[in-house]
C-alpha cells in the first residue's frame, strides 16, 4: 500500500528554512501558539488555514483567515478547499512556504 510523505517548508518569514513534516490531519497553520506550525505575526490569523488528508491526497483550507490564503499566487475562497499538489508555494499572510509530497511503499 502506497503512503504519501508531505512536509513544508519555510521560504519566507520568522521560521525561513525550517521544515515541518505533515504528521496528522488535520494539520493547521496560523499564529496561536497551539498551531501546527506557529507563525508569529500580524499578517497571519490565529488558525489562519488546515491542511488534511483525504483520499490519498492533500487539501489545503482557508479558516475564513483576514488576510487570506495564497496558492501559486492566486487568492484561495474563505473557507474553500484545493488540493495540493508537488511544490505549490502557500502564501500565509507575510510567509511563504513551499508543500512536498513524496509516494512511499
Amino acid at each position: 500500500m502506497e503512503h504519501k510523505r508531505a512536509f513544508l517548508i519555510v521560504l519566507k518569514g520568522p521560521e525561513r528554512g525550517r521544515e515541518f513534516e505533515i504528521k496528522k490531519s488535520p494539520f493547521i497553520l496560523g499564529r496561536d501558539d497551539h498551531a501546527d506550525i506557529s507563525l508569529p505575526l500580524d499578517s497571519v490569523s490565529r488558525k489562519h488555514a488546515m491542511i488534511s488528508y483525504k483520499e490519498g491526497k492533500y487539501l489545503i483550507k482557508d479558516m475564513d483567515s483576514t488576510n487570506g490564503t495564497v496558492i501559486n499566487g492566486s487568492f484561495l475562497k474563505r473557507g474553500k478547499e484545493k488540493h495540493l499538489n508537488d511544490k505549490d508555494k502557500i502564501g500565509i499572510g507575510d510567509v511563504l512556504i513551499q508543500f512536498y509530497s513524496e509516494t512511499q511503499s
